[in-house]
């Protein structure tokens, strides 16, 4: 009977997770992670186990994060599965099953993805379920373990996963286990590797895999900017970019006001720079009257396993706070009702004076010579475009913009103006960039020549590599 207790203990621990808190009832809890994916190129088989005929082999495997530095099982640390019972059965975990003779080189070549219930080989085949999180300040083991059978197929259930510790079923060989840390000390593993399979009498199998950072979304919220409606009514225009290097699918944005929720809006997708804008009505009649707190919210989450609709490169910038200050005087009118209302221009202080001013530049986008998109940097002569944003509640006239690479002064365009809330690019045509990295830094208002709001929020730096060419 243990192989029926192997078996009930494998699929219990697959489906059954320990439950997360429900984060999505508290947006401000920030996550500050990396997705990685785990491929696995091919595995060696020293020794099939299988005097006639071939190995029937399984290879299980698994990332999962480390709760002690102290070994347990066959894995070089204690993970979470036991001690830590609000966090996800494994990081990431699939099994690879496949007839095999001593010497053979198999293929393999597939992600091991984020687990999905069931058997491991049944993974999501979304492309946002093929990476795992990594967080920092903490440590994760990449672990293999091989099995070979006769033929009956329990080598593909006979590992118990607390301890990662091969069940001795009937008709079953164990093939060793294969296993390496990472944590930010190591750059996470990142880049090839090979590891041998060991045992107390030799190795039987190894196994090639990478672990790499793939091109991702990262939605990032831009601005929130109280506006008035053309009958008297007040709505908060929020905003997102992606600032990632792949395009981004459906998404929501959500807006919340003083702690309570204002609506939610469903983006369709965006591409690599592209930003989204919506404006949100304020039904409280009394708002901008006092001080009042906002946060914007884009890819909440969306479950208590603090699911998202969307993997990103980076989860710890989808929150952004913006505090109101008292804009106009309670008139104890009630706004005019209206069945198309316009926006017009942004609210100006109580007084009819004019409104603060907010300059902020929010994305540098690099375009080569001979590229038709942007973020193409090509070594030679470069277009690169700043997008800078009034965030303030009034007018500003002409202003400056400087650019640098590398610390190296790169040009200045003068901007003739810009309205409260809007964005507008100066463009630096002629940028030379050498192959190989480089920082690029925007300055908005470089001449300070604009009192504004927030001085500190003028600069932006981004990093580029111009790989081409020679």
């Amino acid at each position: 009977m243990i192989w029926v207790l192997g078996l009930a203990s494998l699929l219990l621990a697959l489906t059954v997770a320990p439950a997360m808190p429900a984060l999505a009832d508290d947006p401000t809890i920030r996550v500050p992670e990396t997705r990685l994916q785990l491929v696995v190129k091919q595995a060696h088989i020293f020794h099939d186990r299988d005097w006639l005929g071939s190995g029937e082999v399984a290879i299980h495997a698994t990332v999962l994060e480390c709760v002690s530095p102290e070994p347990h099982g066959v894995l070089p640390c204690t993970w979470g599965s036991q001690d830590v019972p609000d966090r996800p059965y494994a990081s990431a975990g699939r099994m690879f099953s496949f007839s095999a003779d001593s010497g053979d080189d198999v293929p393999l070549n597939a992600i091991v993805a984020t687990p999905k219930g069931g058997i491991p080989a049944k993974n999501s085949s979304d492309p946002e379920d093929a990476t795992f999180l990594v967080s920092p300040g903490r440590r994760y083991a990449v672990a293999f373990l091989g099995l070979e059978g006769d033929g009956a197929g329990w080598e593909q259930f006979g590992v118990r996963w607390d301890t990662f510790v091969p069940y001795l079923l009937i008709d079953m060989d164990y093939m060793g286990t294969a296993e390496m840390l990472i944590d930010e000390g190591n750059n996470w593993g990142i880049g090839s590797h090979s590891l041998l399979g060991s045992k107390d009498y030799g190795a039987d199998f190894s196994i090639d895999f990478e672990i790499r950072q793939p091109d991702l979304p990262d939605l990032t919220p831009l601005h929130a900017i109280p506006r008035r409606l053309d009958d008297g009514r007040y709505v908060i225009c929020a905003s997102a970019v992606n600032r990632g290097e792949a395009a981004a699918g459906p998404f929501s944005m959500m807006l919340y006001l003083d702690r309570a929720t204002i609506g939610t809006y469903d983006v369709v997708g965006l591409a690599p720079s592209e930003f989204v804008d919506h404006c949100f009505l304020i039904d409280d009649p009394t708002f901008g009257t006092k001080e009042s707190a906002t946060r914007v919210v884009v890819n909440p989450v969306t479950g208590p396993g603090g699911e998202r609709a969307l993997g990103e490169s980076d989860f710890a910038n989808n929150i952004q706070d913006e505090t109101f200050p008292a804009f106009r005087a309670l008139t104890g009118q009630a706004p005019a009702a209206s069945t198309a209302p316009g926006i017009i221009t942004d609210p100006g202080p109580a007084g009819g004076t004019t409104g603060p001013i907010d300059l902020r530049p929010t994305a540098i986008r690099v375009r080569g010579s001979d590229a038709s998109g942007n973020n193409d940097c090509d070594p030679g002569a470069n277009t690169v475009t700043v997008e800078v944003q009034n965030r303030g509640s009034a007018a500003v006239g002409s202003f400056t913009v400087r650019l640098a690479v590398d610390s190296n002064p790169a040009g200045e365009v003068t901007v003739d103006g810009l309205q409260a809330g809007q964005e507008r690019q100066a463009i630096f045509n002629g940028v030379s960039l050498k192959k190989g990295s480089h920082e690029l830094t925007a300055r908005v208002d470089s001449k300070s020549g604009v009192a504004e709001t927030d001085e500190d929020n003028n600069r932006l730096r981004k990093e580029i590599d111009c790989k081409s060419g020679g």
